[in-house]
């Protein structure tokens, strides 16, 4: 009977059985909870960047009309209806956006101003990214301050696809510089280098040879 007695679990034991299991049940609550918050940020933010390509394009459509080759688009934050605004005014708005190094952050822009501002930024440089892709075709995309810039090519230079073509479409390290920059290819042996390092390994007007395998080149792709 002592024996049976001293295996029994005490009142106090029995407390922090259910404490731990209350904990376990709320981290797995929040965990679920945060999963299924990032998935509909994910969601806002692939319309939202949407919306906002649709105003630049319309600014910029603008700009063409007025014989302009550059745009300017002021306060995007303020054109944007998705593009969460710090002083929302009805009700509290809450959302979760990836930040670095790929920590959840998660809280209320009408109470938090500085998170808004984290936030603003991370979407400016997410419609930057966006802007880049060779769908736009914009020969530059950039920030000035609080206005995103972008540029399209004038009649008399060359498509983005041609010099796309010209300048190479691969994009990796190079093995001479050790620098992450589009690839162009010797002919015919194929290795990969970048442009400017190609321009002083083969440089024009004279018999040349692949930087890796000597064998002779006929020119670069």
């Amino acid at each position: 009977q002592a024996g049976a007695r001293g295996m029994s679990t005490s009142f106090a034991e029995s407390l922090t059985q259910i404490a731990s299991e209350r904990q376990a049940e709320r981290v797995e609550r929040e965990q679920r909870e945060q999963a299924e918050a990032v998935r509909a940020w994910q969601a806002h933010e692939a319309r939202l960047l949407a919306e906002a390509a649709d105003v630049v394009k319309n600014e910029c459509r603008r700009a063409a009309e007025q014989e302009q080759y550059l745009c300017a688009i002021a306060s995007i934050h303020a054109k944007v209806r998705r593009w969460p605004q710090a002083h929302p005014g009805g009700g509290v708005l809450s959302w979760a956006v990836a930040l670095p190094p790929g920590a959840f952050a998660r809280a209320t822009q009408s109470q938090d101003p500085e998170l808004w501002s984290t936030v603003n930024k991370y979407l400016v440089l997410k419609l930057l990214e966006h802007l880049k892709k060779p769908e736009f075709g914009f020969k530059e995309v950039s920030k000035n301050n609080e206005s995103i810039l972008v540029a399209w090519r004038r009649p008399d230079e060359p498509s983005a696809k041609k010099a796309r073509r010209e300048s190479g479409n691969v994009h990796m390290e190079c093995s001479i510089c050790q620098q992450s920059r589009l690839m162009r290819a010797v002919v015919p042996c194929g290795h990969l280098f970048c442009g400017e390092c190609l321009k002083e390994a083969l440089p024009a007007g004279v018999p040349n040879s692949c930087p890796v395998c000597k064998q002779a080149s006929h020119g670069t792709q």
